[in-house]
């Protein structure tokens, strides 16, 4: 398998099919949902014998090489975050399956209700966790950290309008603290003059940028 295939399956796999589940409706969501898990489980498990063979495995998106490139990294640690994600994602799922239940509005029309919406948003923080556990830069991990906010907010929002104040406060929280990670990796590329997590190891010196950027960032 190609290290794309490798490092990329575990990210598409669950945005395609918060896709799927959101066009699709109830219509064929549980089949959705066994795919999903079967091909994670699948993916997350031939990502961990292709390191454990090969070392850690790097993939530029797209062809874009560092610093205009998204660089997704599978080291040791990442292939471990993404089995551990994966199993709970599993049991999360089957989880949520029996909770829901069927759909009352049936097929055709009505509002969607929490069980429609719940999937595509679980659907998409599964996908945006592992691409976070996968991410070789602090840009495309600010990406990451953006789409984890939003969906646990749209998460959060569906236990009715009680639950609102705290998605909203959620929210606001998050983008705070993404504003001020997002400060600090623009402070790092000033001043080293990369994104790379691995390049900024190697360039990184002991000066005030650099500490004010851990400030921000942590």
């Amino acid at each position: 398998m190609s290290d794309a295939a490798l490092v990329g399956a575990p990210v598409l796999l669950p945005l395609a099919a918060a896709v799927l589940v959101f066009a699709g409706g109830p219509r064929g969501r549980r089949g959705v949902t066994a795919g999903l898990c079967a091909g994670l489980a699948l993916a997350a498990a031939l990502l961990a014998i292709a390191v454990w063979q090969r070392g850690t495995i790097t993939h530029h998106a797209g062809g874009w090489v560092p610093p205009l490139g998204i660089m997704l990294r599978a080291d040791g640690l990442a292939a471990l975050m993404v089995i551990m994600n994966t199993a709970v994602g599993i049991a999360v799922s089957v989880f949520a399956t029996g909770y829901f239940g069927p759909s009352p509005h049936g097929p055709g029309g009505g509002h969607p209700t929490d069980s429609e919406l719940f999937w595509p948003l679980w659907f998409m923080l599964w996908g945006a966790l592992n691409a976070l556990f996968l991410s070789g830069d602090v840009f495309n991990l600010y990406v990451t950290l953006e789409l984890v906010g939003l969906s646990g907010v749209g998460l959060i929002s569906l236990a009715g309008r009680k639950a609102w104040p705290s998605a909203m406060r959620y929210l606001l929280v998050s983008l705070l603290a993404s504003l001020s990670y997002l400060l600090g990796a623009a402070l790092l590329y000033s001043q080293f003059g990369v994104l790379g997590i691995a390049e900024l190891g190697r360039a990184m010196t002991d000066v005030p940028a650099a500490r004010a950027a851990a400030a921000l960032m942590l």
